[in-house]
């Protein structure tokens, strides 16, 4: 295979590194230097968002070099016009033009102002840049009250600390101003987001965080889930009906609330996956028709209800913050009263090629009669998407869609939306910058014209070439709006749309606007990801995992089976990177010897606990129910962690009895696995899948057999069929 191909995957498609702001514009034609006085009125430098905003805007202005008919006096007023970023545009005379509104409206206003001038800045991992036919700018077509049409304006950054800084300022350019951030994370990041304008909010996995096991188990195992007749702290949950343990929680949460309280929002959230408490008191306050389901929506209830009540008397007018998600997405129908304290993060896996209010989607149905039923019961609801989820370097086409939900979402009176994201290394940056962009605009604008917004778009960011580059976007809107089916990211979608036919009309666009614009670096990006698209579209299929897998007894030089760990969205692996496995059937233990290829083994990430770092799941599904499965955490030197799940029940407290040998080896890290067959009652055939975590790169990597990994769907596994001689 061709090795370039497999550089830009690795690399996502990096080969324009971002420079820092103050680099040259690529089209930087013969302008006059801008005649802008920045004039801060009293109080405006002592805001750290005003002043980070003006140095900016300062850098570049000067090295962009934006045109303006006359040289202006901008002052700025500090006082406040409106929340979340309102600010007023007035023009008292010639040559002046006064600016008015809080700190963070200040902000926006300076950044708004440069939108007008011409900058735009479209992806973290590019710089701002300047349109290239940009006339002198018009400062009274500028005037009057600006508002957002949702307050609450955010991302999620996913990676080490949650924080990339190049992400967060762009962020703060495009007028948001909220991040997603864990309690521990805020002393440190406190003074960087307070510069951008982005307030935390701990709407995260909170429970460890606000009772952590270090702190509360040894002398308080009671607070901690009863899971299998005993109560663990690793993987868990609380045990929600405790009232000593409510008691430590709000307290705890006080004390947050008084050592940070310029947090925007305080998270009371469960803890990431499942193993919640199976203790009777925690049971009784779940509906007896959620019981069988392993909902949770009871108890959630009731202790929102309490911590919220508690809080507005502990610290009122403080918001806490709860995800809509999992197994207790519906938590709210129990509320009678919603509190007036409480924001409701929604998370939506959803259908992309449709708006999520499009009665034609199937999938988008039960997603807006979910939204509006919370929207009716609670007043503060935000959106929390996944737009760079399992996309990797592959088409996003979800434009369309996006103009539709922001306007549903207005009309809805949300608060607010936000997506996961990664840092500037992740590939989403070259490859949904659109999305991301788009979403940012929506956000303070939610109806404009997705036309004429996209003639814009082209405009600024292609100069001469914006025609056939229009028309390639198009081209891929309608390549989503013509598959078959829906757009839920799933593996096979990709051939679907990215057809031959489609292939050619995007090359063909490509290349018309290459000769219209030689050398344009934007271009050039498209033409790397069309490239790659197309050359994935070709090779996807060669690394399919065998689905049916005869075992044989060990032998020390066995060849490696047709077992691939691959990426869900490209389906390939790594080939620098990649996994070998080895499986054998030894009468009474099922074997598995696994080599992970590791070309980065300085940084190899070995934590306590094996999920904490670089690690192997393996997943076996059990010969006799057949909704239960077991889930090995398996790290490089051995360590191990097993459950046995069953839907949302995960036992942590099941004992295992497999053998495991790990060991660090010259360019790599090997494991021999050796399950008995008696753990996982083991019939004649026995279902896996293999996901391998990888945080040695540059950024968390995810491959799994088959087709990514089938993860707790036990119905795709593959089968390994014990040996019949025996």
């Amino acid at each position: 295979m061709n090795k370039w191909f497999f550089v830009l995957l690795m690399l996502g498609l990096a080969v324009r590194p971002a420079a820092g702001l103050g680099q040259e514009n690529d089209r930087g034609g013969k302008m006059e230097v801008t005649k802008l006085h920045w004039c801060p009125g009293p109080g405006c430098e002592q805001e750290p968002q005003v002043r980070e905003a003006l140095k900016t805007a300062d850098t570049l202005i000067r090295r962009l070099r934006p045109k303006i008919a006359r040289k202006t006096d901008i002052s700025l007023i500090l006082r406040s016009v409106g929340p979340d970023g309102c600010f007023r545009s007035e023009i008292p005379g010639a040559g002046k033009l006064v600016l008015t509104g809080d700190a963070e409206g200040l902000r926006c206003g300076i950044y708004a102002l440069l939108n007008h001038l011409g900058i735009h800045w479209f992806t973290p991992a590019e710089d701002p840049i300047l349109a290239e036919s940009q006339d002198a700018a018009d400062l009274q077509a500028f005037t009057g009250l600006h508002r957002p049409d949702f307050p609450y304006r955010g991302l999620h950054i996913c990676g080490k600390m949650h924080y990339d800084d190049r992400v967060a300022s762009w962020m703060s350019f495009n007028r948001m101003n909220r991040k997603l951030t864990h309690l521990p994370e805020v002393a440190q990041l406190g003074k960087r987001l307070a510069e951008l304008g982005l307030k935390p909010d701990t709407t995260v996995h909170a429970y460890s965080l606000l009772i952590p096991a270090e702190k509360y188990y040894r002398d308080h195992p009671e607070f901690f889930p009863l899971v299998g007749g005993k109560r663990i702290d690793s993987h868990a949950q609380l045990c929600l009906s405790n009232p000593e343990m409510r008691d430590c929680f709000a307290n705890e949460l006080a004390e947050q609330i008084r050592t940070n309280p310029d947090v925007g929002v305080y998270g009371i959230c469960p803890n990431d996956g499942f193993g919640h408490c199976e203790c009777s008191a925690c049971m009784a306050l779940d509906r007896p028709e959620d019981r069988p389901k392993r909902l949770v929506n009871g108890r959630i209830a009731d202790f929102v209800r309490n911590i919220c009540a508690r809080m507005e008397k502990k610290a009122p007018g403080k918001m806490l913050g709860h995800y809509s998600y999992s197994n207790f997405s519906n938590f709210m129908e129990l509320l009678d009263k919603p509190p007036e304290n409480l924001l409701v993060s929604v998370t939506m896996f959803h259908c992309y090629k449709h708006g999520i209010a499009d009665p034609a989607c199937p999938e988008n149905r039960r997603h807006s009669q979910r939204l509006e039923h919370i929207r009716s019961k609670v007043k503060h609801v935000y959106i929390y998407d996944y737009f760079s989820h399992l996309m990797g370097n592959l088409p996003a086409p979800f434009r369309r869609a996006i103009h539709q939900d922001f306007r549903y979402y207005k009309k809805l009176g949300l608060d607010g939306w936000l997506s996961e994201c990664s840092g500037i290394a992740s590939p989403a940056w070259r490859s949904q910058w659109m999305n991301y962009y788009l979403a940012a605009r929506l956000l303070w604008d939610a109806a404009p014209d997705p036309d004429r917004l996209l003639d814009e778009i082209c405009a600024v960011r292609y100069g001469r070439a914006a025609g056939p580059m229009k028309q390639y976007w198009l081209a891929l809107d309608d390549a989503a709006a013509e598959m078959p089916g829906c757009l839920v990211k799933k593996p096979d979608e990709f051939p679907k749309m990215f057809t031959p036919e489609v292939q050619a009309k995007c090359s063909a666009l490509l290349a018309q606007a290459e000769r219209l614009a030689p050398g344009d670096p934007q271009i050039g990006l498209e033409q790397d990801l069309h490239r790659f698209r197309c050359e994935n579209y070709r090779e996807r299929d060669r690394y399919r995992s065998s689905l049916s897998i005869p075992l044989g007894p060990f032998t020390e030089n066995a060849p490696r089976l047709p077992v691939f760990l691959v990426s869900q969205s490209s389906q390939l692996p790594d080939p620098d990177n990649d996994t070998e496995v080895r499986i054998f059937d030894e009468g009474t233990h099922l074997r598995f010897l696994i080599f992970a290829r590791e070309t980065s083994m300085a940084t190899l990430k070995i934590g306590e606990r094996p999920f904490s770092g670089d690690c192997i799941e393996l997943f076996l599904d059990d010969g006799e129910d057949p909704k239960l499965c077991y889930h090995y955490l398996l790290g490089p030197t051995g360590k191990v962690q097993a459950s046995a799940c069953e839907g949302p029940r995960w036992n942590w407290s099941w004992k295992h009895n497999a053998e495991i040998k790990g060991e660090l080896v010259e360019g790599g890290w090997r494991l021999d696995i050796r399950v008995p067959y008696s753990d996982i009652h083991a019939g004649k055939s026995i279902g896996c899948s293999l996901i391998r975590n990888r945080h040695a790169g540059r950024a968390w990597q995810i491959l799994g057999a088959p087709a990514g990994g089938a993860f707790f769907k036990i119905e795709q596994y593959i089968r390994l069929h014990r040996n019949a001689a025996k």
